[in-house]
């Protein structure tokens, strides 16, 4: 019988002989980086706004590490490919060149990289960034429609475009445009369950986009949850306004079974600042809200005279006030209480309001017939005597002439050294202040019956009748202008007009239930504010319809006065000083010791 068998020695020296070939290859060290490049943007690019950056990177073996730089600062990292990041090249100034570097790593620290340059250049003002989340749901169910909201300004005006990002890895298409400020609504329905971060940005008609917005939390569940809120105030006994909606319930009140989401909280308290806020209510949870409620309508200082009040205050330059007295006297306080400086008259009581010129000189009128010009100091500069009481305040034009009406029936021009430059005689007693419109010309009412629109010719020294407007009865409300020139004016025919500046034909007339003495007063928004005879207070629509009335205890015969954020405030023949929000509710109520002829100032 042959014998196949091969002895074991020479396999095993076939078996080294084989491996000891093959050695060589798997011992050879990797060499080769991985491959990477910048997809966008490209060499030499202008880039603006949100700027992606994509990197692609692959090697033979495997990667590490894929990273952006961008003036050798690295800005992103991953062990994936691609890589993307999201520049915001609007905090770099326009013409700046920048690099950016993209680099990759396999596990035999191999490294790859390429780099490009590009150039800053935005081609336009971007919108402004959103401050604020998104408006929406802060709860709903799967696959329930939601609707979500959101706006930008742009402050170029470009028209806007608005894209949600729906925290759940998707993206709404851009919105059409719309213009700056108007509001973009989409709807989302969610798949899953859980919580997600709902944020927007928006860009202009040039792609320059804002950055994305603080995110609205949106939970989605199965089935509803409810959240509470817990509302405290001290003093307690504010009502609750839940979302600009009056609820009817006062503090410490709980409200239970509401949706989660923001809401706006609201207190009012009379004789207290409005509070407001915005809570956050979560599922299965309630939060609470402690507020402390601040006083406001309280006395912070008085300063007593030796007689009436019937001037209203004037305020200069550096918060000086100054006021007459029926003491005679003309009185300038600090902003603190303190007497400055007073000046005596020759007269009886002073109850011309003053005017305050741009260097501080201080003009007021007496029922002794003088028009008063006093230096910042207190010492008299010059005095004028016309040939009537003076009773209303004098009104400046930008050269410093000085213009009043008297009881003589005359409207005086007196120039900045107290010579008299003209006069023009109407039919009756002026018992108004003139107003001086932006192209110069002088609007009063008269106790003829008219509201007069005068022209003054220097050169000339004379006073031209542009128009008048017959009211049938006294007119003893001093005129406003509104922002758009409209002549606004009461008189005791118990109306309110609306008059055009260019030839004063009536565009709308309001009746009150009483006439008209104090003088209209115009809101940022328009609105017009006149008190009357009848006891309320009137807010009309720049149209002349009604927005709201409030009725104080008595007659209104002293000018209101609004506040930065809109609050109203009028004195009262009750004695009562009024505070009224801009939707005519009471804020608070002062109580002085007499009947209120002057209107407030604010400082």
């Amino acid at each position: 019988m042959i014998n196949t068998r091969k002895p074991l020695t020479s396999i095993l020296a076939a078996t080294v002989m084989l491996l000891a070939c093959l050695a060589p290859l798997s011992c050879e060290k990797d060499n080769v980086p991985p491959d990477v490049s910048i997809d966008t943007p490209s060499d030499g690019d202008t880039v603006f706004g949100s700027q992606t950056i994509t990197v692609t990177a692959s090697d033979d073996d495997s990667l590490v590490n894929v990273s952006i730089l961008i003036d050798d600062e690295e800005v992103a990292a991953d062990s994936e490919s691609p890589l993307e990041y999201e520049w915001n090249t609007l905090e770099y100034d326009d013409g700046t060149k920048h690099t950016i570097k993209a680099t990759a790593l396999d596990p035999s620290d191999n490294q790859g990289e390429t780099e490009i340059t590009v150039t800053v250049d935005q081609p336009s003002n971007p919108p402004d960034n959103p401050s604020d989340p998104p408006s929406g749901p802060g709860a709903g169910l799967i696959n329930e429609t939601l609707a979500f909201s959101a706006s930008a300004t742009d402050p170029d005006g470009d028209s806007i475009s608005i894209q949600f990002d729906w925290g759940d890895g998707t993206k709404s298409d851009w919105s059409e445009y719309v213009a700056s400020g108007e509001t973009v609504t989409l709807e989302k329905s969610f798949s899953d369950t859980g919580t997600f971060e709902v944020k927007f940005k928006a860009k202009d008609t040039y792609e320059v986009p804002t950055n994305w917005s603080p995110p609205l939390e949106v939970l989605i569940s199965e089935t509803p949850s409810y959240g509470s809120i817990q509302v405290n105030s001290t003093p307690s006994g504010a009502d609750i306004m839940l979302s600009d909606t009056a609820t009817g319930k006062q503090t410490n009140h709980l409200f239970s079974g509401l949706l989660p989401g923001n809401y706006k909280i609201s207190l009012r308290l009379l004789g207290h600042k409005d509070f407001d806020t915005t809570v956050a209510v979560k599922a299965e949870e309630t939060t609470t809200l402690d507020v402390t409620l601040e006083e406001i309508g309280t006395l912070v200082w008085s300063y007593e005279t030796g007689g009436e009040v019937n001037s209203s205050v004037a305020i200069g330059p550096d918060g000086t006030l100054f006021f007459g007295s029926g003491d005679k006297n003309l009185y300038a306080l600090n902003p603190s209480g303190v007497k400055n400086w007073s000046y005596e008259t020759d007269v009886l009581e002073v109850s011309s309001s003053p005017a305050v010129g741009p260097d501080s000189m201080v003009y007021f009128g007496s029922q002794e017939e003088y028009l008063y010009a006093l230096r910042p100091d207190g010492s008299l500069r010059w005095r004028y005597k016309a040939d009537g009481a003076i009773r209303y305040s004098p009104a400046l034009d930008e050269d410093v002439n000085v213009y009043f009406g008297t009881t003589d029936h005359y409207l005086y021009v007196i120039d900045s050294s107290g010579d008299r430059i003209t006069r023009y005689e109407t039919g009756d007693d002026i018992r108004t202040s003139p107003a001086i419109g932006p192209d110069g010309t002088i609007y009063f009412g008269c106790d003829d019956g008219k509201i007069y629109a005068m022209t003054l010719d220097v050169q000339a020294e004379e006073l031209t009748v542009k128009w008048d407007y017959e009211t049938g009865n006294w007119a003893e409300s001093s005129p406003a202008i509104g922002s758009d020139g409209t002549i606004y004016c009461g008189s005791h025919s118990d109306y309110i007009y609306a008059l055009d500046a260019s030839d004063g034909s009536l565009m709308w007339e309001y009746k009150t239930g009483g006439d008209i003495h104090c003088s209209p007063v115009i809101g940022s928004d328009g609105t017009i504010y006149v008190g009357s005879d009848d006891y309320y207070l009137y807010a009309l629509n720049p149209d002349g319809t009604l927005q709201w009335k409030y009725e104080t205890g008595n007659r209104i015969r002293a000018h209101p006065v609004v506040g930065e954020d809109g609050s109203v405030y009028i004195g009262s023949y009750d004695g009562k000083l009024y505070a009224l929000r801009p939707d005519g509710t009471l804020k608070w109520t002062f109580e002085t010791e007499g009947l209120i002829e002057t209107g407030p100032v604010i400082d």
